[in-house]
């Protein structure tokens, strides 16, 4: 199975496959618990797997950026981990299927200017055409996100503050970005190494999880990698998302979450709880609910669904 990212036609596998108007699968791993981390590799290159440049539209990059800050003086710019693709082909010595990213660098700054911006539809265009693959020349930052369940089996979701960029208002899963701030103290900033990418990128989860709920990380289990999304409401970004479990239960994530402190606190508004088995049909149960969910969030219900 090969999950690159190409396009978003529907029904071919190879090249991202459409479920809705707003989000695609760049690889389902049909688990249902997910794949642990020892089946998961990291080819990290700056230099093979960076953004492409479009010379007509790279100089509204800056414009488009210095007029977002003007209307959000909360955003900065910071270097992100940028996918290239991502597939399931090789096996280990079991016979286990190996999930491979192919990651590069961008920032925040790129990915308002490419992704966010109102060229996107010409570079996904112009980059399918050029170089037969639709995000050449955008910034495709890695996000990542969770399913994270309590021990009485409850998926927690998050009500999205009305300032952030993306998904405002909604309910949403645990995320944020993978930091190659992180990678560069542990390796410098040079001489990032595969391994320190991959624990990054299933590590950074974990702080996430962390610092917008209030959930210490001896609370929470390994994270178990259940896919990659792609989010059509930001030009394709993909997001690597995974599942984790809690041994507090839905009172207690509760309890600490509206204790505060959390470093992130002010990225959401509440929380909201559901039974795994409401969110798994929540689609047919409660259509207004599922509407009121991001693109992401969505994608993950369908990726648990696939692994059953």
């Amino acid at each position: 199975m090969t999950c690159r990212m190409a396009s978003s036609s529907i029904g071919n596998g190879s090249k991202g496959t459409t479920y809705e108007d707003d989000f695609f699968m760049f690889l389902s791993c049909g688990a249902r618990d997910g794949l642990p981390k020892s089946r998961v590799r990291v080819d990290f290159s700056s230099e093979k797997y960076g953004r492409k440049v479009e010379p007509s539209t790279e100089p509204n990059i800056a414009r488009f950026w210095e007029d977002h800050k003007r209307n959000n003086p909360r955003l900065f710019n910071g270097s992100k981990f940028r996918m290239q693709s991502v597939d399931m082909l090789e096996r280990d010595g079991e016979g286990n299927n190996l999930v491979t990213f192919r990651i590069g660098l961008t920032d925040y700054r790129d990915f308002m200017g490419t992704n966010m911006s109102r060229d996107a539809a010409y570079l996904r265009q112009e980059g399918q055409q050029s170089c037969g693959d639709p995000h050449a020349y955008l910034s495709q930052p890695v996000g990542v996100g969770a399913v994270v369940i309590t021990s009485d089996e409850q998926v927690v979701l998050m009500r999205r503050s009305s300032w952030v960029s993306e998904g405002s208002g909604l309910l949403d899963c645990p995320g944020g970005h993978a930091e190659p701030k992180e990678v560069a103290k542990v390796c410098g900033s040079n001489k990032f190494t595969n391994h320190a990418v991959l624990d990054e990128l299933f590590g950074s989860i974990v702080n996430e999880i962390r610092d917008e709920i209030n959930i210490p990380e001896s609370f929470l289990s390994e994270p178990r990698l259940l896919g990659v999304n792609g989010n059509h409401k930001s030009g394709g970004r993909p997001s690597v998302e995974f599942i984790v479990r809690c041994s507090l239960t839905a009172e207690e994530v509760q309890a600490r979450y509206q204790a505060g402190g959390q470093p992130e606190a002010d990225e959401s508004t509440g929380l909201v709880m559901f039974t795994l088995q409401d969110m798994l049909r929540m689609d047919f149960l409660q259509p207004a609910v599922w509407r009121d969910l991001t693109p992401v969030a969505r994608a993950n219900v369908v990726m648990i669904r696939q692994g059953l």
